[in-house]
């Protein structure tokens, strides 16, 4: 089969050795012709020589030639352009079918990623509404627990209350109360039996009445604590405008923990309500603390809105000294009383801690370790019978330098009787 003119005609001259490889290793040498011209020739030759196989050094077909196996610019047989646009397409369609499957998967993710968006956003608003709720319960709460506390004083038959005597002191320190028993002094025989009935009667009459007496101190009045079933506070315990989380541990070998008039328990913590150091009209929440320092206590006072700032002193006193000063620098005026270091000074700053409240008192009597404080006088208490006894406990509290309420009405007179005319 031959070449059109028109590409024959096209083809330039070359001068080249042809090699046509056989059975019988024939070498074809030819002289300069025309690529036109040499390859009917070269065709015959590789049908002669192997009949059914293609040389691998020219290869012939219908419509252009290829020049040592595959030249440039010629184009595949259609059989095989065929099988390779058809192996295309399918890698294709198989690349199609990929891609459609990833964008499915996006897509997925990005809606599913939206809506655990959205449901951390709604578990952030029920935990806003939550903290709001726990708040307006918690005040809600404290509101009841106070006014119900009221109402139970009245009731200390029908409730576990804290009631200790001179006689129940040690019943937490694992000992029986002591027993008193009274004797008769004996009488004369020369006396008539009108003389010694008399004398027995007028005996018994003031053992009973030294009996009923006690010591000549007479004794404090203090509020009802509820108990559990084992006979423990129930913590905390609410008394006004002071609340008591810790009874904490009485140091009985060291001296400096305790004193004539007041017990300091390690790990002891309350709080109350007092004036902001920063808005002596604003009320806040104070909250005291006893530390193990060693040989001496420490005593530490927080206040809510500068909790950054610790108040620490070797005293009650020092500590609550140190309020007064910081409230009066405030209001820039001297409405509160600073009592140089002493009995009445330490006096008062125990009652800002509560150590010498009735109730909390009488607790700390009970506890282990406390008939060993050497230095400690004993203070008798009665339990509160009537809700009359109870406000006068609480009256004692309400003072400027420990109610926040006092310390306002103390504050507006101020204010009243300087910004008015003389």
């Amino acid at each position: 089969m031959g070449l059109p003119d028109n590409r024959v005609s096209s083809l330039p001259e070359a001068s080249e050795t042809v090699e046509v490889g056989d059975e019988n290793e024939e070498i074809l040498t030819t002289t300069p012709i025309s690529v036109a011209s040499a390859i009917p020739a070269v065709a015959a030759v590789t049908a002669t020589a192997t009949p059914g196989r293609s040389s691998p050094a020219l290869t012939l077909s219908g419509r252009g030639v290829s020049d040592r196996g595959r030249g440039r610019g010629s184009s595949l047989p259609p059989a095989i352009a065929e099988r390779l646009a058809r192996h295309k397409a399918q890698e294709q369609l198989v690349y199609k079918k990929k891609m459609k499957h990833l964008k499915q998967i996006v897509k997925e993710l990005v809606y599913e990623n939206a809506a655990l968006c959205d449901q951390v956003a709604e578990v952030q608003q029920q935990l806003v509404v939550a903290a709001e709720e726990r708040m307006f319960l918690l005040k809600r709460l404290c509101h009841h627990q106070t006014t119900a506390d009221h109402h139970n004083q009245l009731n200390t038959k029908n409730n576990s209350y804290l009631v200790l005597g001179s006689g129940s002191i040690d019943n937490w320190d694992g000992k029986k109360p002591k027993q008193t028993t009274l004797k008769r002094k004996p009488s004369d025989s020369n006396h008539g039996n009108n003389t010694n009935s008399s004398a027995s009667s007028g005996t018994s009459d003031k053992a009973i009445k030294a009996r009923k007496s006690g010591s000549n101190k007479p004794k404090r009045l203090c509020p009802p604590i509820t108990l559990d079933s084992a006979g423990r506070p129930i913590f905390p315990i609410t008394l006004g405008p002071l609340t008591i989380h810790s009874l904490g541990e009485i140091v009985s070998e060291r001296e400096a923990y305790h004193n004539e008039h007041c017990i300091f328990p390690v790990g002891f913590c309350s709080s109350r309500m007092f004036a902001s150091l920063r808005d002596p009209l604003k009320p806040v929440l104070y909250t005291c603390k006893i530390v193990d320092g060693g040989p001496i206590p420490r005593f530490e006072v927080v206040c809510e809105d500068e909790e950054e700032s610790v108040v620490v002193g070797m005293s009650p006193a020092e500590c609550h000294n140190h309020i007064l000063h910081t409230i009066n620098s405030t209001l820039n005026m001297d409405l509160l009383t600073i009592r140089p270091e002493g009995s009445d000074s330490e006096e008062r700053g125990c009652r800002f801690f509560g150590l010498t409240h009735p109730s909390v008192q009488n607790v700390l009597q009970a506890c282990p370790g406390a008939r060993k404080c050497s230095k400690y006088k004993w203070v008798k208490f009665e339990v509160c019978r009537s809700e009359a006894e109870v406000e006068s406990v609480f009256e004692a509290e309400k003072e400027a330098s420990l109610c926040h309420e006092a310390l306002l009405r103390n504050i507006r007179f101020a204010r009243h009787h300087v910004t008015s005319p003389s």
